[in-house]
């Protein structure tokens, strides 16, 4: 996914040598580059330099870096090469290589080293919490015997060092925690000793470790959390600047996309809005058990979805009451508009924050990755939304069509809080974190760090 051009602010001048320089080294999958890279655009507005390394598997720079170029903004690349397979982390093999460059390297220049957030506060306070405390994986519950037969139940673990001691399913938390966790207590069961798992835990304990955290999440939404991870940390150095996609100061004039010509013949507050992000992988059978559930709802709805997933062919014949349209970059902007009135949501992090932006209420369908948890914080964090099915079900388009009619209801407790939410978005906090921050940068700099 490229960064969206309107989202790129502007300087009149480029900074002299003498400004802070930051080297960022983005994680190379879309929803980490993107909020990445509008907030090195945000820090470059405020006079930082800013260098890109660039892996082969990032997504492409080109309209980024001609936006970037016509602002007059001083940020530039360098690329690097991806190195031989690692031998001990074959399906993610980068995570060793990216510590030993992002943590090694600055170590030894004595440069100091900020961890970016893409995920929300709470996440990341429950994956330190595992990682800090090498958390094993807890025995599994004995199956509860019903009429008709035994049904396995998950292993749940409580997370008692964070605000509000929240208990999941193990299979809900982290999966590389849990894969890398599985893989060292087998080989602890043989006495032996598994690498891998000491390189992947070394990685996050460094990110714990690290002179500050930049989150892309406000205090107003994420206090509790975002104060304890300050507490928790030896340096306390912790700024809220999100969400990253309201950072910009400057926006231009875009074209308006299809699927927003399509909103305008729709009624103010009639239509949800469908999107699970650009990592997702729907079965033929689950599309259609979404589909036939948001049919059943009888709500109008925009469905942004990858163009190769196979479409329910009945959906096409009713183009008036839907639109199927490829996965856009304009989200925020069509969350925004006045005919969207609800958002069916993976709870991906960046969609979860520009819900809350926009201020509709969502449906959470939860896939993996951090989405779990993110779905916990906004059903029962912030309440700004609604499950589409129970905890250890499976969905069936019964249980979405109710939970599509909850959130569309005007006077429904979800709605009203969604509409608080968006109250809460900065009104100036993240704001003066980012100053924060670049005055932080500016210190060390003129320090000579």
């Amino acid at each position: 996914m490229e960064a969206d051009q309107s989202s790129i602010p502007t300087r009149t001048s480029v900074p002299d040598m003498e400004a802070p320089h930051v080297l960022i080294f983005p994680f190379p999958t879309p929803g980490h580059v993107r909020p990445l890279f509008l907030l090195a655009a945000a820090l470059a507005s405020r006079g930082v330099r800013i260098t890109i390394l660039a892996l082969p598997s990032l997504p492409s720079l080109s309209s980024f870096f001609s936006s970037a170029s016509s602002s007059s903004l001083p940020i530039s690349s360098v690329t690097h090469p991806w190195p031989p397979p690692y031998p001990h982390c074959s399906h993610l093999r980068h995570i060793p290589w990216l510590y030993r460059i992002r943590c090694s390297l600055a170590r030894s220049l004595s440069i100091p080293r900020l961890t970016f957030y893409t995920c929300s506060a709470f996440v990341i306070s429950i994956l330190h919490s595992l990682w800090l405390n090498d958390t094993p994986e807890p025995e599994p519950i004995k199956s509860i015997t019903e009429a008709h037969g035994p049904i396995p139940c998950s292993a749940r673990l409580t997370i008692s060092d964070i605000p509000g001691a929240p208990t999941f399913p193990f299979g809900h938390l982290s999966l590389l925690f849990r894969t890398y966790k599985k893989q060292a207590q087998k080989a602890a069961q043989s006495g032996e000793h598994d690498p891998a798992w000491v390189s992947v835990r070394e990685c996050f304990l460094s990110n714990i470790s690290s002179y500050g955290s930049v989150f892309n999440s406000f205090m107003e939404a994420e206090a509790e959390y975002l104060l304890h991870l300050k507490s928790s940390r030896s340096g306390g150095n912790i700024w809220a600047v999100g969400p990253v996609h309201l950072l910009p100061q400057v926006q231009t004039v875009t074209a308006r996309s299809w699927a927003e010509e399509w909103l305008e013949g729709h009624a103010k507050g009639s239509v949800i809005y469908v999107c699970f992000g650009t990592q997702a992988t729907l079965s033929s059978q689950q599309v259609d058990t979404i589909a036939e559930g948001l049919k059943a709802s009888g709500v109008p709805f925009l469905w942004a979805m990858p163009e190769e997933w196979l479409v329910p062919s009945e959906l096409e014949l009713e183009r008036a009451h839907t639109l199927l349209s490829p996965v856009v970059a304009a989200q925020a902007r069509i969350l925004g508009h006045g005919a969207v009135a609800a958002f069916l949501t993976h709870c991906g992090w960046n969609s979860m924050l520009e819900g809350l932006v926009a201020g509709v209420p969502m449906v959470g369908l939860p896939m993996g990755a951090d989405q779990y948890l993110n779905a916990r914080l906004l059903v029962d964090g912030l309440g700004a939304g609604t499950m589409a099915c129970d905890y250890g079900t499976v969905l069936n388009p019964g249980s979405l069509a109710r939970a599509v009619t909850l959130v569309m209801e005007p006077g429904s407790k979800e709605r009203a809080r969604a509409r608080a939410c968006r109250a809460l978005v900065p009104g100036g906090s993240s704001r003066a974190q980012l100053e924060n921050l670049v005055e932080d940068l500016q210190r060390l700099h003129a320090s000579g760090v």
